[in-house]
């Protein structure tokens, strides 16, 4: 009876042994870039699935903790300078024709930027949620796609001059408020689900809307033809120009102060 007992137990070691083997633990890489003579920043940034994480707090350029359970998507990080300007790429590289994920996987990106460094900033997410927080940063240019999941996007106080954000399906909110010194152009392309606009009280805006939409909530704004104007539109120094077409399908557009 005793050995059966212990046969069972060297049983039980053998197959938790295997189990473990094909069980993959979570890594970690930390990366920090600095600039040395760069005076602006071109940065493209493409995130396979899971959570993307992007702040304004960093002390110097750009500091990163990037978490992953595959090997696959271990990040690559490369940073270069030419003639003044700075080139960072952050990207992945999986070459397998299909990238099923979910939230056992633990693929998890929390990056942050200086405020006081140009940035144009490009951003492509395959699959997941991201959260980026640009307040105050000084962005020349911010072009972001999403082919699925939900994007929330501070661009409060940065004075972008331009914005791009296309996406096959999903979910967004984009923070366009604060105080603007210039002219802002933004173009919304793609079938997003839900998009939401967070839109200046204080500064002129004018929304133009094409494409087969859903529901369109444009609270404090004033409809002719396919134009959504606040009564400061054409008044202020600086003026929002944003640009909607696609399948979007419900489009809510509020003033906040």
């Amino acid at each position: 009876m005793k050995k059966h007992h212990l046969y069972i137990t060297f049983g039980l070691a053998a197959t938790f042994i295997v189990i473990a083997g094909f069980i993959t633990v979570p890594q970690e890489v930390k990366r920090n870039v600095d600039t040395e003579k760069a005076k602006k920043v071109k940065t493209e940034i493409t995130f396979p699935a899971g959570k993307l994480y992007i702040s304004s707090n960093a002390k110097s350029f750009c500091e990163g903790i990037y978490k992953y359970r595959h090997d696959f998507w271990k990040p690559e990080i490369s940073y270069y300078e030419e003639s003044e300007t700075g080139y960072l790429d952050i990207e992945f590289e999986d070459d397998r024709d299909h990238r099923d994920y979910d939230d056992a996987d633990e693929n998890e990106w929390i990056i942050a930027f200086d405020r006081n460094t140009r940035n144009d900033m490009k951003i492509e997410m395959i699959a997941g949620e991201s959260d980026i927080d640009l307040q105050g940063c000084r962005l020349d240019g911010f072009e972001f796609v999403m082919v699925a999941g939900e994007s929330k996007i501070n661009l409060r106080n940065t004075s972008v001059p331009f914005v791009e954000f296309r996406a096959v399906a999903g979910e967004a909110e984009i923070d366009l408020t604060g105080d603007w010194d210039n002219d802002l152009d933004a173009e919304i392309k793609g079938g997003v689900g839900e998009l939401t606009i967070l839109v200046p009280s204080k500064v002129g805006v004018k929304v133009n809307i094409t494409g087969g939409l859903g529901d369109v909530d444009a609270h404090g704004l004033h409809k002719h033809n396919k134009d959504y104007m606040n009564d400061l539109y054409g008044k202020t120094k600086a003026s929002l120009y944003i640009d909607i077409t696609g399948g979007i399908g419900n489009v809510n557009i509020r003033t906040v102060d």
